[in-house]
């Protein structure tokens, strides 16, 4: 037995232990950041009849002034999907997690498939394809996303799948295959636009970039994959326009709510302008830290031991073209964030996998020690262990999250609570409160069955509780919570 696994080289051990403790050791505990807990939230209400797909709704007291009762800033595909798992799990705090673990485990089969699509074509060897997952998994706001229910980790499982079936089209000498891959690409994109935004079209970018890195590609073949995705593309996306008029009025709201808010800074929550536009290359500089500096201690210990590549490196500046393909155009956004970077990073992981299996296939094939073996499994198997002890416990926002699991004793879920002026702007009082309890928040002058003070309340807003009676027991870490008389 350990014989075999000793056959199984270090990169996937490594790749185990890291999902053991840095996925799965996250993913167990409560506490989501608040757009995770948003997204959540909706999902749960249209699995119970609140909000339909093309009306998500949050609550009535959705914090963002001036914005309609039900959900427009990003396409639904994401909220759909994940009401499914509500419908055949019911509401508990794990559902939303459960998700994530689906939609990670779709990144990594996608990052596989693409693997193998670029091992086909290229000669890279198919079975170092856990390189690609091990440098993913050191981006931090790859492995932060993955733990938090964020739309974009469902968008890149589309970006990826897209990106393979494009390459195949582009290098396949079937011409029904190549027409067949086409559809499924942009099929893809058309999926990762539903669960995103329009961030999912940066694949059709991949054939011109191939043909600009002479990857054996000629002008016609790659201009043919190009239009021909996109015009299906465009096809599938107005057909459903047309046949569904709930669509139409969903991503007209969309366009002016968010899209065209972003580019010409029209919103107050939409701030960046002028040369701050440029953070976003500072972001991805900051996320790509830990392989730009495993990139330079190679080169150099490689340039001190004389060490040449038998290979070209084309195909790995292919990967990272693509992954700024992605992540350039957010220039064009005053809202910037390194959370939009998820979908494109990953691609730099997949050519740095390219450029390590390149330089030390060799050495990567080598067999381990029964000691290292048995210490990798050993590492995996404490990981599971720790997470399992871990589960349910808390990971953030903890005095929080247990204030809201005591208000649930004494206040009846779906309740309408009045809150302070600066509460109900809040975004993680706003999710926390609906996904845990359902909780309708309001201002106080509205009259509500409860009311909650903190600390952020001013002494007007004190002074219109006189007809309320105080609740002592139990005193809460947040608030103090107030019933009508």
């Amino acid at each position: 037995m350990i014989t075999k696994l000793r056959q199984i080289p270090a990169y996937v051990y490594i790749m185990w232990v890291m999902i053991s403790w840095l996925f799965v050791g996250r993913l167990v505990k409560k506490g989501l950041f608040g757009d995770g807990l948003l997204y959540a939230s909706m999902s749960r209400n249209m699995a119970e009849g609140r909000g339909s797909w093309w009306q998500p709704y949050f609550s009535s007291s959705y914090w963002i002034e001036g914005m309609p009762t039900y959900y427009y800033e990003n396409p639904p595909l994401m909220l759909w999907l994940e009401s499914l798992l509500f419908r055949v799990s019911g509401d508990h705090w794990w559902v939303e997690k459960l998700f994530c673990v689906f939609v990670f485990v779709a990144n990594v089969l996608a990052i596989r498939y693409l693997w193998m699509a670029i091992s086909k074509y290229f000669g890279i060897v198919r079975q170092h394809w856990p390189l690609a997952v091990v440098f993913w998994m050191l981006i931090p706001v790859s492995l932060w996303g993955n733990v938090n229910n964020m739309m974009d980790n469902l968008m890149l499982t589309f970006c990826l799948l897209s990106t393979a079936f494009i390459l195949i089209a582009c290098y396949d000498n079937n011409a029904l295959h190549r027409n067949l891959y086409v559809i499924g690409a942009a099929i893809s994109i058309y999926l990762g636009v539903l669960a995103k935004g329009p961030v999912a079209l940066y694949p059709l970018a991949f054939p011109g970039i191939l043909w600009f890195c002479r990857l054996s590609l000629s002008l016609s073949r790659a201009t043919f994959t190009t239009i021909g995705a996109t015009t299906i593309f465009v096809s599938i996306f107005a057909l459903m326009l047309y046949l569904i008029p709930a669509s139409a009025e969903y991503f007209k709201i969309y366009w002016e709510q968010r899209l065209k808010a972003v580019i010409v800074g029209s919103r107050a929550d939409d701030l960046v302008s002028g040369w701050a536009r440029f953070y976003i290359i500072y972001q991805i500089f900051l996320e790509s830290s830990v392989l730009l500096g495993l990139l330079i201690i190679i080169w150099f210990t490689n340039k001190w031991q004389k060490i040449t590549s038998k290979s070209t490196p084309k195909l790995s500046w292919t990967f990272v073209l693509l992954g700024l393909a992605a992540s350039l155009p957010i220039l064009a956004s005053t809202k910037q964030s390194g959370i939009y970077l998820i979908p494109g990073l990953p691609m730099f992981s997949i050519g740095f996998g390219i450029w390590i299996s390149e330089w030390f296939g060799p050495f990567l094939e080598k067999k381990l020690s029964t000691l290292m073996t048995i210490s990798f499994i050993s590492l995996s198997v404490v990981g599971i262990v720790v997470a399992s002890l871990n589960f349910g416990t808390y990971r953030r926002e903890a005095g929080f999250i247990k204030d809201i699991e005591d208000l649930r004793n004494h206040v009846s879920v779906g309740s309408r609570i009045g809150v302070c002026d600066k509460s109900m702007h809040d975004f993680m009082v706003q999710t926390y409160m609906q996904r845990m309890g359902k909780y309708e928040l309001t201002t106080i002058g509205s009259n509500p069955p409860f009311i909650m003070i903190d600390k952020k309340c001013t002494s007007t807003e004190i002074d219109q509780i006189a007809s309320y009676v105080k609740l002592n027991d139990p005193p809460h870490e947040s608030w103090q919570l107030y019933k009508e008389k």
